[in-house]
């Protein structure tokens, strides 16, 4: 029994006569307690040692015992339902009663009555914490407490259904009904008639639960605020008010022009906004919700709203075909057209004209669908780039110098500012008339042009174009395009730099950044496409397989590409071509790259040689290797060249080393080979730097590797 009182299920029912036996039993397995005699059964100390393991024993303990305070109290305290084996008088106790109910709230339904006419709070809120529905048992005792009102108080406030289980009395309280249909709205169903014609009662259920309306009065059905309470949560609730309430609830001005009301109805269903006041339809807060529910809300909102960006970003966000309804103001928004083309490629039907032309914004629309590409400019219609784009591929070296090609008449075409296009410059009547027009320059720069124009009204031949800041670009134009000309400064009359055809001063991003400070942020982006041009460059010279003409290939590429994704930042170069000046940069990086790749290669070269060419190694004692053995190079130098050479081993007296040299005698000769004392080679292992041998004869090790060791 020491070691485990499992053993004493086996024991003889005689030994549980022994006190000392039954205590130590007890102790560990409470249940023990049912072998013992009549007499260790009414013995106090060991029944107060098996229920203080195990409330429930107390069934087995003497009637005495099972009437003593102290043992009836520490067997609830272990297990509430122990009270069910109290003797009558302790289970209508209050103290053994409130002890079990804290355990267990199920214990109260082994309490007798009298436990409960001490309307003791601290038993009640004992009784509900745990177990609100202990109201529902039907037994008389329990009964009693639907007529307690704190009782009951608590249990509604849990669950507001158990209203249903309190007294009549307690039903037309208002306090009691209120807690109860707080919780929950429903509740009002068992609530007095007086007080389901209550107000404030039936506003406070339908703010919980509009299902309440079903339970209301009919009289109050028509109070504004019940009505908007009930709505606000859901437009069915238009279904239980009568028809002449709900037919008012569309023109009541006091509904639809109240910002607070308007805002709970349109987070339902926001195109109840064509229902709001034009005051309202006005609020930023409303619009929002309205068009988060619903995009089509938007046609409701007024003009100024409808302006807004971020509440156009909202829409097309849930429908990217909502852009054809926006403001022409923001048709023309770069990040407003591009948030709708990535969600929906075809919506750049709806953009205008000046964005159709943007390669950026074509290419994401393409991307997301490849039928958005009829929708694009022509020119970019024909772009190599994006049709392979559309075909979900990358463009080749060869398509995307074609898209240079078929992109020349854009980059040769003006650009137009938004809204440009509705007011388009006269045409001119005859070749060379002279005037003035609004233009950009190849960077979206805008300024004014003078100088002779053509019959479609674009620079033509030479003019004069005056930046906003008034700096001024004297030279050639061509069919809107500057060509070549001069720069000059807005601070002095002197050029800043001149640029004719085939004509540049060579310097690099660097020295520009020091020469005009005024434009760091232009060479900043210069010395990008620059980096950019030069990795291109360098990715496209690795990839090509072999000769000069697939390096030459693959850097017009990179340089083509490089002009297709940035526009030519020209006033940053001061007038230069700017494929002059890419090719120049990509000139400088590729030969500083390929300088680098060389001087590795000899490096690489003469740390190989080094290390294969002129290696040592000590043979074991009593070993003098003299053999001649071939192997390929790749094994020690992975190279494509002739792998037919020999690698000849010679080897000394006594341990002055082993020679590894490479020969050009194109002599072969089979492994294994025998070696002057009597061993074979078995292996070499030049990436290693070690032969593995064999002794078949003489004196040595029997067989090992032996190692190459570098001078």
């Amino acid at each position: 029994a020491r070691q485990s009182a499992a053993a004493l299920r086996w024991a003889d029912d005689c030994v549980f006569g022994s006190r000392k036996v039954l205590m130590a039993g007890v102790r560990q397995q409470p249940d023990l307690l049912s072998r013992a005699s009549e007499d260790l059964r009414c013995d106090r100390d060991i029944v107060l040692a098996a229920v203080k393991q195990e409330g429930a024993v107390l069934r087995y303990a003497g009637p005495r015992l099972q009437a003593d305070w102290q043992v009836a109290r520490t067997a609830v305290e272990n297990d509430g339902r122990a009270l069910e084996h109290a003797c009558e008088v302790l289970r209508g106790d209050r103290h053994v009663v409130l002890t079990a109910a804290r355990q267990n709230p199920e214990a109260l339904t082994h309490a007798t009555p009298e436990a409960f006419e001490h309307n003791d709070v601290l038993l009640a809120a004992a009784a509900v914490k745990h177990c609100p529905d202990v109201l529902s048992d039907t037994s008389e005792g329990l009964y009693n407490l639907s007529k307690v009102r704190n009782v009951v108080l608590a249990a509604v406030s849990q669950d507001g259904m158990l209203l249903r289980l309190a007294h009549a009395n307690l039903c037309d309280d208002q306090q009691v009904v209120m807690a109860a249909v707080s919780q929950k709205g429903a509740a009002l169903q068992f609530a007095s008639e007086s007080l389901r014609d209550d107000a404030e009662v039936v506003l406070r259920a339908v703010q919980e639960d509009w299902h309440a309306l079903e339970y209301a009065s009919k009289d109050l059905l028509a109070e504004r605020s019940i009505v908007v309470a009930a709505v606000g949560q859901s437009l069915e609730a238009l279904k239980l008010l009568p028809e002449s309430v709900a037919g008012r609830f569309w023109t009541d001005p006091s509904i639809w022009g109240d910002p607070e009301v308007v805002l709970d109805l349109v987070a339902q269903d926001g195109r109840l906004l064509r229902h709001a006041a034009p005051e309202v339809a006005k609020d930023r807060e409303v619009v929002m919700t309205a068009v988060e529910q619903s995009w089509e809300a938007y046609r409701h909102a007024t003009l100024d709203v409808r302006e807004d960006r971020e509440i156009a970003f909202a829409i097309v966000a849930q429908d990217a075909q909502a852009l054809a309804h926006v403001p022409e103001k923001l048709r023309a928004d770069r990040r407003v057209v591009l948030a709708a083309v990535r969600g929906h490629g075809r919506a750049l039907e709806h953009a205008t004209p000046w964005l159709r032309r943007s390669r950026e914004v074509v290419l994401q629309a393409v991307r997301q669908d490849p039928s958005a590409l009829a929708f694009a400019s022509p020119e970019l219609q024909a772009s190599p780039e994006l049709i392979a784009a559309a075909q979900g591929r990358a463009a080749g070296p060869s398509e995307a110098a074609a898209c240079a090609t078929a992109a020349e008449p854009a980059l040769q075409r003006p650009l137009e500012p938004p809204g440009a296009a509705a007011n388009p410059p006269e045409p001119s009547e005859r070749e060379g008339h002279v005037g003035t027009v609004r233009m950009l320059d190849p960077e979206g720069e805008e300024g004014t042009y003078t100088g002779p124009l053509d019959t479609q009204g674009r620079a033509e031949g030479e003019g004069e174009f005056v930046y906003e800041d008034g700096e001024r670009f004297v030279g050639r134009f061509s069919a809107g395009v500057m060509r070549r000309g001069v720069l000059y400064s807005q601070r002095t009359s002197r050029p800043r730099d001149t640029m004719a055809d085939g004509q540049w001063t060579p310097k690099i991003a660097e020295s520009i950044v020091k020469a005009f400070p005024v434009h760091k942020a232009s060479c900043r982006a210069v010395q990008r496409v620059a980096g950019e041009a030069a990795r291109k460059a360098a990715q496209e010279t690795r990839a090509a397989k072999e000769g000069a003409a697939a390096k030459k290939a693959a850097e017009r590429a990179a340089r083509i590409r490089g002009a297709l994704e940035r526009r030519p930042l020209h006033r940053a170069l001061c007038g230069w071509r700017k494929a002059t000046f890419e090719k120049h940069l990509i000139d400088t990086f590729t030969t500083w790259r390929a300088a680098a790749e060389w001087r590795t290669r000899r490096r690489l070269d003469a740390e190989w040689k080094e290390k294969f060419l002129g290696v040592h190694m000590e043979p074991p004692e009593g070993l003098s290797v003299l053999a001649t053995a071939p192997a390929p190079l790749s094994a020690a130098k992975p190279r494509s060249e002739d792998s037919r050479r020999l690698w000849s081993v010679v080897g000394g007296e006594g341990r002055g080393g082993i020679i590894v040299r490479e020969l050009e005698s194109t002599a072969s000769a089979a492994l294994p080979l025998r070696l002057a004392t009597g061993a074979t080679v078995e292996e070499l292992d030049l990436r290693g730097n070690r032969l593995r041998f064999r002794r078949v004869e003489g004196q040595g090790p029997d067989a090992g590797w032996v190692s190459l060791a570098c001078d």
